[in-house]
Order: structure tokens, then C-alpha cells, then sequence
């Protein structure tokens, strides 16, 4: 089993103030050597991680609520 550091950071961190779409990201965590964590990883993190800070874009968020 290989060993992998997993890092958590906001998009001002890595380099962007005002956003990112996620072709932008993905392309600014290559040139600093960094690379989106697996399908499996992201999931097992989303479970154990219970204070997630929650989005402020309700856009993408949405209300979390079921549909009439």
C-alpha cells in the first residue's frame, strides 16, 4: 500500500483571489506539483472530515433539498 499526503487548501492558497474555473485549477496544481486525489480518496475524506467548511456559492450548493 502506498502512502499519499493529502492536501487541503483554499483557492486563495494556491494562487487564485477571485476564483477559478476547474480547467484553471487543475492546470495551477500541476505547475506546483500537486494532483487531484482519486474518486475512492475524495469520497473516504468527504465521510471522516466533520468539519468541512460549507460552500458560500449557493449555485453550486443549492438548498440540499429533495425536489416536489
Amino acid at each position: 500500500m502506498d502512502n499519499k499526503l493529502v492536501v487541503i487548501a483554499s483557492l486563495k492558497e494556491i494562487g487564485f483571489k477571485n476564483g477559478a474555473t476547474l480547467p484553471e485549477l487543475f492546470k495551477n496544481i500541476s505547475q506546483i506539483g500537486l494532483k487531484p486525489c482519486s474518486v475512492e480518496t475524495g469520497l473516504l475524506l468527504r465521510l471522516v472530515w466533520k468539519n468541512q467548511p460549507e460552500s458560500q456559492n449557493n449555485i453550486l450548493s443549492g438548498t440540499h433539498e429533495v425536489p416536489n
